[in-house]
This record gives structure tokens, C-alpha cells and sequence, in this order.
């Protein structure tokens, strides 16, 4: 600074728009004694910045601009920012204000509506900017939030950043000093955004909503499911959307509830609720999108473009048309009348059954019978299953699991021997406890060939073994055995006890279920295929690409075991078994021109199953001989199969191209050889 007269003594003193400074050192300079004509010799002035002005500017997104109409009351009034400093000595109660934004929008442009404020802050300290919360006086279920919905603002973390941008910019010397308490919020936005860049708090404005619904009559634990609807064009204009197709799921729940709507298209909910006692529900501070919005001119509307799932067992809902609706209940996004179905429920828990402990049992199979009706269904994981909507009337129901003994608890006493009634009333719930008592038990096990690979399609089967003299393998296979039990078969029974059976699976494991404790049971692998069950027998021929009776056992290490059963499962058994060589082997081949083989392709499958195909042999890809041997041809011994010869020539150009089939059985170590004879007809008139 030149000063004009070295005998005068000049006071220093400060203003600015952009900085509140103060004087740390010299506030008065004599020239005579001050200043010298070597400048570094000269009298400092050193000025202190302790605050700089921070800008929030808060501006509509798409969504809000688009419904300005409609918040017009929330532009006649200042919106408000907290600001708090951040502390992380939660001991400490941080220092909070409020600063006001002052809302303008151009008339050119709606979408330019926005409102800027200013605050001061310590250019030490670090403080948390938050929006408040804002509801519409006219609709107070409209919410306006923004996002972020916070931001933390430290001066300094980014100085460096803040400099190089500060470097890069022409400031102009002939900024004007006014006097910080004068300037207005469009002052130090105006002079000095080129000159702090980084202190603008930027945060956009959108619209959420509250939705609400009423039950009547009042149901709580209705559980409500919010989807969007799916928009479709309308045909009055091409532009014009219209929203009748619902995104709802398929097959969500089963026959067990009764919902609102029928499902046609599948979407996952955007939002879960449940009922109160008062029947109230709602679904809170649900965000607005361009999706909900492009086709509503009112944001008062916007419940159009949801649409709600209800669902409990034993209840129907129907949504009321709002038109319907009496005047006091109005308020509301839907109102929705529930009516109560007859209900039948079956719990069923593992023994014992207490007040404090109760641990449900699922996979248990429950029928009921009754006039004109039967149905069965699976306990679910909770060890309940629902019969929903029956027609009032005597039913009986009968719980069966294997190994399983029930017992009722509720309503009454009385074993399951027998079916249990239970009587159905109109609109009424009727509740039956089982207690499910464990009395028989599993061995498992698994059966490999003797280099220890998993062998599938296996029976093994376990048969009682009266009397006490009967040698016991328990403590050779390392388990457990109890003199002191009892058998609880009787040996007059031994010609009804059936054999209980297991065939492997695709890892070579069994398990064979109801095996009664104390008794000994001779557990083998099944050697002869003649007297396999009619159950394993149908299993095989519906799974017999994936899982196959393999009858060609010729020996099993060891022979068999005789196992003590006790209260507990048995695990750990393990059969090592020795194939037969098959030596047979069925071969095909089609007598045609070369030309025509490409178009020609062979399948096989069971008689009477043409869906489960066993083999397949395209001529165009594959050799010009299909042949069937070794462990794909195994299975099939003993069974009728057909091969069928497909073509794929247009029968409308061409004459004898026919389906051929051919019939054969696979015999053991009996080998075939089976032609076709294909010999099509260009057709040459139009009466070919």
C-alpha cells in the first residue's frame, strides 16, 4: 500500500463480502517510523480469515417440476436447512441454527425453480448441512425430501483441490467492498462463487408419498403387497399411456390363501406392509420416478399407478370402488372388505408338546375327506397346513408319515388310529394340534463299485429276522446294540411285515425308512430282479434316463448285514457290488441314398412313454450306424422299447416319409441288428 503523506498516522481497518477477516497484528502505521524503502523492511499487515460464506443451493428435480401446480403452498414460505457442527464426542451436544433458503424460479423456465441461502462458516470447523422434512398442508400424506439427504462440509479437506481451481481462475480487482451485514444472498453468490469454488451444498428436491388403505372389517396380520402397474398405449392416442396391466407374481402362494386379483404378470413387490388391529395399513415415503408420474396430472393421483395384494389364510378381499365409499371414511387409497372363509388347521409338532416348547415337524402328509371333497397337502416348514374355503359339513382328517405315530392334543383326546372329525361352519375356524410321536428309524448307507465309485439305481432292502438267535453285526460295523430291547413284532405277523426298500441315488446313497427299534433286520443288496416291486419297477421306467434299476448285479460285499435297530438312526453302511458282463448289443442302420441320410434322425424310448427318450442318433451329425451297448443298454434289459425313425423332409414335396417304429426287448447278452428302409418319392403331380 503507498500512503500518500509520511506525517499523517494511518488506521488500518477491514471489510469484505466474501471473508469475515479481523487485524492480527498493526491496526495503525506511521510512516516516519513504519516504512522504509527496502518493502521487506517495511511495516506487515497481517489479516486473519476466521469465516467464509457457504451456499446451499436447492433445486426441483424432473418428478417435483413436473407438479409445480400442485406445490405452489410450499413456495410462498422460506425452506429451512439445520446446521450443526459434527462432534464424534457424543458427550457433547453439537451447536445447531437454522438457515433459510429464499425460493425463485424464471418465467421461462419452470424447471429452473430453485432456492439458494447462505451461511458463514469456520473455516476450522466441520458441520452437517440437513434439509427439513416437509409435508403439504393440503395433503399432508405428500412428503418432499431430498437427496443427499445430508452432507458433512469441512473447509479445509479439500484446500489443495480448492487452490488449483482458485489458480485457474481471472479474478478482477475491481470487485466492489460491501459491507458483509448489507449483502444480500445474491450478492455473495454473485461476487464470490469464481472466488470460492466448493462451497456450493447442492441438493435436489423430489416428491414422495404416503400411501394408505383401510380394511373393514378391522383385520390385523393382513399381509399387503405394493406393485406398479404395468402401462400400456392407448388407442386414442399413440402417445398416450394408460395403466390397466398389473405387474403382479405367478403362482406367489399357493391355494392355501385368497387374494385380491388374479396374478397375470410377474414382478417382485416394491413394498411389504401389514395390517393393524384397527385394519389400517400404509405404505410410507414411497420415491416418485418418471415411471409413476408420466401419465397423472395431479400428484394426488399417483395412487393410480400402484396396485395393492392382499392376502391370510381364511379371509377374502375385495377393493372398494372409491365412488362407493361412505364420506367419513374418505382419506384413505383404498378401502378394501374382508370376509372371513371356513378355515380348517392342522399343527403339527414333535412330541413332547408344551406351553414353551414346540418344534414343528414338516413333510407330513394330511388328507381330508369329506362330502364331495378331498384334498392333501405337505406340512410346511412351520409344521401347518390350511384348508381354506371348505363347504360347511363333516370332514375327517388323517395325518400318515413314516415312521410317525400321531396323536391329538386339540381339540380332544383320541388316538390317530383313526380319522379325526372335525366339523366345518360357515365363516368359522376350526384348530387341530397333532402331536407327532417318532416309532421306527432309518439306515443309510451307500454302495460303490469295489474302486469306490458311486453306484446308482441300486435296491436294497431290509428284512426282519424273528427269533433271538440271530447273529448281530452292530459292533462290527463299529455301532451300537442294546440286549435289553425288545422287538414290538410279533412272528404271527411276519407274513404281512412288508420288506422295507431303498434304491440309490445318483451318489450311490440309500436310505431305508420304518425299521422298528430292538428288532434285527437283515440288510442286503438285491440280487435277483425277478421280484422287484412294482413301485421300483414304474420308478425305473418313468426315470430311466436319469436313475435305473441296475438288475445286473452278480455280487455284493458284504452279502448282507444283520442290524440291531435302536431309538436313533443308523448311518455309515456301506455295499461294495460286482456287475455282470453284458456282452449285448443292439445296432441300427438305414437302407436310403446317400442324399437323404442327413434328414433322418433316431430316438428311443419306453413303450407307452414316448417322452422319456433314453437315446437320440442324428445321421447328419453322428455315424451312419446307431448302436446301444454296455451301461446305456443295461437298464433297458427285460423292457420293450421303441426306435422310431424321423424325417425331416416337407411331406407336402415329398411322398413315404412316414414316422417307422420298430419294437424290441433287450435280452441279456442277446445282441440285434435292426433296418429301415427309407425311400422317399419326389412328388411330380398336383395328385401326388
Amino acid at each position: 500500500i503507498c500512503l500518500p503523506s509520511p506525517e499523517n498516522v494511518y488506521k488500518i481497518s477491514l471489510s469484505s463480502t466474501c471473508t469475515r477477516v479481523k487485524l492480527l497484528q498493526a491496526t495503525e502505521i506511521n510512516p516516519s517510523k513504519d516504512c522504509h524503502l527496502t518493502l521487506n523492511s517495511s511495516a506487515r499487515i497481517r489479516i486473519g480469515v476466521e469465516e467464509l460464506p457457504v451456499v446451499i443451493h436447492l433445486k426441483l428435480d424432473e418428478v417435483a417440476a413436473r407438479f409445480f401446480d400442485d406445490l405452489k403452498e410450499v413456495f410462498d414460505s422460506p425452506y429451512s436447512f439445520q446446521i450443526e457442527d459434527f462432534t464424534s464426542n457424543t458427550s457433547v451436544t453439537p451447536r445447531s441454527k437454522l438457515v433459510e433458503t429464499f425460493w425463485s424460479k424464471s418465467s421461462q423456465n419452470i424447471e429452473s425453480v430453485s432456492a439458494t441461502g447462505v451461511f458463514w462458516l469456520n473455516i476450522r470447523n466441520t458441520i452437517r448441512v440437513t434439509p427439513k422434512s416437509l409435508n403439504l398442508k393440503q395433503n399432508h400424506m405428500v412428503h418432499l425430501i431430498t437427496y443427499p439427504s445430508s452432507q458433512d462440509i469441512n473447509l479445509q479437506s479439500d484446500s489443495e483441490q480448492q487452490q488449483k481451481q482458485i489458480d485457474d481462475i481471472s479474478c478482477s480487482l475491481t470487485i466492489p467492498i460491501v459491507n458483509p451485514s448489507k449483502s444480500t444472498v445474491n450478492d455473495i453468490h454473485t461476487l464470490c462463487l469464481s472466488l470460492f469454488v466448493g462451497q456450493n451444498v447442492e441438493f435436489s428436491l423430489t416428491i414422495s408419498v404416503n400411501l394408505r388403505g383401510r380394511i373393514d372389517p378391522p383385520t390385523e396380520r393382513v399381509n399387503i403387497e405394493l406393485f406398479k402397474k404395468l402401462p400400456r398405449m392407448s388407442e386414442k392416442s399413440p402417445t398416450s399411456v394408460e395403466h390397466d396391466h398389473l405387474l403382479l407374481p405367478v403362482n406367489s402362494e399357493s391355494e392355501l390363501v385368497t387374494k385380491t386379483e388374479k396374478e397375470t404378470n410377474s414382478s417382485e413387490p416394491i413394498a411389504v406392509t401389514q395390517s393393524d388391529s384397527q385394519g389400517l395399513f400404509s405404505f410410507n415415503a414411497l420415491p416418485l420416478t418418471d415411471y409413476e408420474v408420466f401419465n397423472i396430472k395431479s400428484i394426488f393421483e399417483v395412487s393410480k399407478m400402484y396396485q395393492i395384494l392382499l392376502s391370510k389364510a381364511g379371509y377374502k378381499f375385495d377393493i372398494i370402488n372409491k365412488t362407493d365409499v361412505k364420506h367419513q371414511l374418505t382419506g384413505f387409497d383404498w378401502y378394501v372388505k374382508s370376509t372371513r372363509l371356513s378355515l380348517v388347521e392342522v399343527f403339527v409338532y414333535n412330541y413332547p408338546i408344551s406351553e414353551d416348547s414346540r418344534q414343528p415337524l414338516p413333510a407330513v402328509l394330511i388328507s381330508i375327506i369329506g362330502e364331495g371333497h378331498r384334498a392333501n397337502h405337505l406340512t410346511n416348514d412351520e409344521g401347518v397346513v390350511r384348508f381354506v374355503g371348505l363347504s360347511p359339513g363333516q370332514y375327517y382328517v388323517r395325518p400318515m408319515m413314516k415312521e410317525y405315530s400321531f396323536t391329538v392334543k386339540s381339540p380332544d383326546q383320541s388316538e390317530s388310529g383313526q380319522a379325526i372329525p372335525v366339523q366345518v361352519e360357515e365363516g368359522k375356524s376350526a384348530v387341530i394340534i397333532l402331536s407327532a410321536l417318532r416309532i421306527a428309524f432309518s439306515a443309510s448307507g451307500v454302495v460303490t463299485s469295489l474302486a469306490g465309485i458311486p453306484e446308482s439305481g441300486v435296491l436294497v432292502e431290509a428284512s426282519w429276522l424273528p427269533g433271538t438267535q440271530n447273529t448281530i453285526h452292530n459292533d462290527l460295523l463299529h455301532l451300537k446294540s442294546n440286549s435289553n430291547m425288545t422287538c414290538q413284532l410279533r412272528y404271527d405277523q411276519i407274513n404281512i411285515i412288508p420288506r422295507e426298500q431303498s434304491v440309490t441315488d445318483s451318489n450311490g446313497n440309500f436310505r431305508i425308512r420304518g425299521l422298528m427299534p430292538g428288532c434285527v433286520y437283515r440288510i442286503s443288496v438285491h440280487i435277483n430282479p425277478n421280484i422287484l416291486s412294482n413301485l421300483i419297477l414304474d420308478q425305473v421306467t418313468r426315470e430311466s434316463s436319469k436313475l435305473s434299476s441296475r438288475n445286473d448285479v452278480e455280487h455284493a460285499v458284504p452279502d448282507h448285514v444283520n442290524l440291531q435297530m435302536l431309538t436313533t438312526d443308523t448311518n455309515g453302511l456301506h455295499f461294495y457290488i460286482i456287475r455282470h458282463l453284458c456282452t449285448s448289443l443292439i445296432t441300427v442302420n438305414v437302407q436310403t441314398p446317400d442324399i437323404y441320410l442327413p434328414t433322418l434322425r433316431l430316438i428311443v424310448f419306453p413303450v407307452g412313454h414316448p417322452e422319456n427318450i433314453v437315446a437320440k442318433h442324428d445321421f447328419g451329425i453322428d455315424s451312419s450306424l446307431f448302436s446301444l451297448s454296455g451301461s446305456k443298454l443295461i437298464p433297458m434289459i427285460g423292457r420293450e422299447y421303441v426306435i422310431r425313425l424321423i424325417s425331416d423332409l416337407e411331406p407336402k414335396f415329398y411322398i413315404n416319409t412316414n414316422v417307422q417304429n420298430i419294437i424290441f426287448k433287450p435280452k441279456w447278452n442277446v445282441s440285434e441288428h435292426f433296418n429301415f428302409q427309407f425311400h422317399p418319392k419326389l412328388r411330380t403331380t398336383l395328385s401326388d
